[in-house]
């Protein structure tokens, strides 16, 4: 199961909210008691509801290892001794349950060591006088008397923000230290800021033993690889083991993070376009990476040819397509993206898929078995007189309808491609037929802009798809839509367009008259 363990800042607000109520209790503790930090020995209650003072900075940029006994935390409190039938009505009275003790992981109701029958309500103050006068007199007449005891908070009461915040130097346009990760299978993947990186290791440590889920964390390097666009990863924290396994749309993928490209915050996103794909209908996903088009799709009845230019992607693709069960609905090449598209329409018309119609699954098979009223154990129920419903074989149309282009840095550069595309079959008998009954194949490109609002990120991926396809993209295109998918950047958003491509241009026989493609600049 996929978990996004990265929030958004509002989430995190909300979050230490909660945190910063259990510190405005223990600070009016602290004041109330008149201690300080300056005061020595266990029995003194810090000001603030923190983690030692003594930790500095300077001893822990580049650590490795992370003390847990540096977080560690002494504080007297008063607990309220209870025999057993009065702690529920106690606990249930609103005026008394709201000074209990709720901090970390400290339980607020502990046996007794010196009477079996009793048990001890720990509060959150230090001494009955913190208490309101009548909560003083219904202790009084209900408790077996009050004492102190010296409660130990450690490592596993503090939150990862709270630790991070209490040992990393403050950033005046931050409030929060990093403490926000993407969870991809057993990897947990962070991305720091440079001022973030002297604390890097211990930033991982304190994250890898916070989240049980977590077995490495990793950090994106700046370098990128030039050929198959993926980041190379430092492993801060764990075990070196990269190779990892996620489940997303009803699919697992197994692949190795270190050399193929996998976003966990693109799940959202997966999830539209699969929707937006029929069963039965033909797709050619260019840039498909491990899978996540392709492989739904072929799950979800869809005849798909699924590519990448990376070797590993496609080896990991493959092998997603055996895990999957989907060898009879996707077919996997590794080609330039560019030669793919020209190549695709002459696989779907004469290399067609044969149709398919997966067998219905019978989710209650163990009731076949199962013996019915007033029959011998052993006996099974007559059949059932109706036949489970049959998914309908629907034939495989000889084009692609669909064109998913996910390579958002460079996808519109190869709009080149489709400059006559359909030219070479224009004679062939049938061909433009089938056209004419099928349609003309939707084209989903996804790219960034560094425009942050949608008018002027329109103009600007319409402009920049125009210049390649040799043809004006424009909202009155068919069926036009410019999809905002996420915000990448500060300043860099993601979208995905989609568009029919024109006739003009799939039947083109002329020389390309458009831009010579070249690295997209955005």
């Amino acid at each position: 199961m996929l978990w996004r363990v990265a929030h958004s800042r509002s989430s995190f607000k909300l979050y230490q909210s909660r945190w910063a109520n259990r510190l405005a209790i223990v600070r009016a503790m602290s004041t109330a008691a008149g201690h300080s930090n300056a005061e020595a020995g266990p029995s003194t209650l810090p000001s603030r509801f923190s983690l030692p003072a003594h930790i500095s900075i300077s001893n822990l940029e580049g650590r490795k290892e992370l003390d847990k006994s540096l977080f560690d935390v002494r504080v007297k409190i008063l607990t309220v001794r209870l025999e057993g039938p009065n702690v529920n009505r106690m606990i249930s009275n609103r005026l008394f349950r709201q000074h209990t003790l709720d901090i970390g992981r400290a339980k607020a109701i502990i046996p007794d060591p010196s009477d079996r029958n009793c048990k001890l309500v720990r509060m959150k103050v230090s001494s009955e006088d913190e208490l309101p006068e009548d909560v003083r007199e219904l202790i009084k007449s209900e408790a077996n008397g009050t004492s102190t005891e010296e409660l130990v908070l450690g490592f596993d009461d503090w939150s990862t923000s709270e630790i991070l915040n209490s040992i990393l130097p403050k950033d005046s346009n931050d409030e929060f230290a990093p403490s926000s990760f993407t969870l991809t299978g057993h990897i947990g993947h962070v991305n720091l800021k440079e001022e973030w990186l002297p604390y890097k290791y211990l930033i991982a440590q304190v994250m890898l033993h916070k989240n049980a889920a977590l077995r490495t964390v990793v950090n994106k390097l700046d370098q990128i690889n030039a050929a198959y666009r993926f980041f190379d990863m430092e492993v801060l924290a764990g075990e070196p083991d990269m190779l990892t396994t996620v489940s997303e749309s009803g699919c697992s993928f197994t692949f190795d993070f270190s050399k193929v490209y996998w976003n966990s915050r693109l799940q959202h996103e997966h999830e539209r376009m699969i929707q937006s794909i029929q069963r039965g209908e033909t797709v050619a996903d260019v840039m498909a990476g491990v899978g996540p088009f392709a492989v739904p799709l072929a799950k979800k009845g869809c005849y798909v040819l699924g590519n990448d230019l990376n070797p590993e992607s496609v080896k990991w693709m493959r092998k997603n397509q055996e895990n999957n069960k989907v060898q009879a609905t996707l077919r996997v090449t590794e080609s330039d993206g560019r030669e793919f598209i020209k190549q695709s329409v002459m696989t779907f018309w004469n290399h067609p898929f044969e149709p398919y119609n997966p067998a219905p699954k019978n989710k209650d098979k163990s009731k076949r078995n199962r013996s019915a009223p007033g029959q011998p154990p052993g006996a099974t129920h007559p059949p059932s007189p109706t036949p489970p419903p049959v998914l309908k074989t629907l034939a495989t149309p000889q084009v692609p309808q669909h064109f998913i282009m996910n390579l958002p840095d460079s996808a519109l550069t190869f709009l080149d491609a489709f400059w006559g595309l359909y030219a070479p079959l224009a004679l062939e008998p049938g061909f433009e037929e089938l056209v004419k009954s099928v349609g003309l194949p939707l084209v989903h490109v996804y790219c960034f802009t560094r425009e942050l609002d949608p008018a002027p990120a329109e103009r600007d991926i319409c402009e920049r798809a125009s210049a390649v396809l040799a043809y004006t993209v424009e909202p009155s295109m068919a069926d036009f839509k410019l999809h905002p998918v996420r915000r990448v950047a500060p300043k860099k958003d993601m979208y995905c367009l989609t568009f029919r491509l024109p006739a003009e241009v799939a039947f083109a026989t002329g020389p390309y008259p458009g831009e010579a493609s070249q690295q997209d600049a955005h």
